[in-house]
């Protein structure tokens, strides 16, 4: 099951205090950036999932003073990159020649499974492995963002019709427990993106996009 981002319209005794400010700001918001994965030795030989542009760091430990370092030697598949030469971040108190966490920074660029092998090599002897590291990454599109937008005594739920396909909308008055429930309406279409009006009638409402 997969579920866009959840918004929420706050009581009607709330409503004049934000409205303006919910309206003033509607056309300049922009989805929120990508988390970055964050993927470990504890993921090494798992599948994690993705989505598309979002940034993944693989963090594994090592310690530079050694010679050692970690290198990618394989990728099988064309939906990760890399993204840039990897970073050392010391152990907390550093002390010379220290050991610390090695980061490998990738994207995913498009759909599809990315297996990363990495080594954990001296360059001058890379026959000689000490350590391998491999995870395959299964990229999928973002889900579709809910924007919601209150004018007059109105809702206006928007999402973007791509990537869209097999997602309904849901609603709940209450979170504690939530029992969310398919609303019976029909999305119209404007340009790139679906839309839903509805009326306000004073509770609180959320919303979200669901996909089975």
């Amino acid at each position: 099951m997969r579920i866009s981002r959840l918004v929420f319209v706050p009581p009607a005794a709330l409503l004049p205090a934000i409205l303006a400010s919910i309206m003033l700001n509607a056309a300049a918001q922009t989805p929120p950036p990508l988390q970055t994965l964050v993927l470990t030795a504890t993921n090494n030989g798992t599948t994690v999932g993705a989505f598309v542009q979002q940034p993944i760091s693989i963090n594994l430990r090592g310690n530079p003073s050694t010679g050692y370092e970690w290198s990618l030697v394989g990728t099988n598949g064309t939906s990760v990159v890399s993204a840039g030469p990897s970073v050392f971040t010391p152990d907390e108190p550093v002390i010379t020649g220290g050991g610390g966490i090695i980061s490998l920074p990738f994207l995913a660029v498009n759909t599809g499974a990315t297996t990363l092998s990495l080594v954990y090599i001296q360059p001058w002897q890379p026959l000689v492995v000490a350590t391998n590291y491999t995870v395959t990454i299964n990229v999928t599109p973002m889900p579709p963002a809910l924007s919601l937008t209150l004018t007059g005594g109105n809702v206006l739920l928007t999402w973007p019709i791509a990537n869209s396909s097999g997602f309904f909308l849901e609603g709940v008055t209450s979170l504690q427990p939530a029992q969310w429930a398919a609303l019976n309406v029909s999305p119209q279409t404007n340009g790139p993106n679906y839309w839903v009006a509805l009326g306000h009638s004073g509770a609180a409402l959320y919303f979200r996009l669901r996909k089975q």
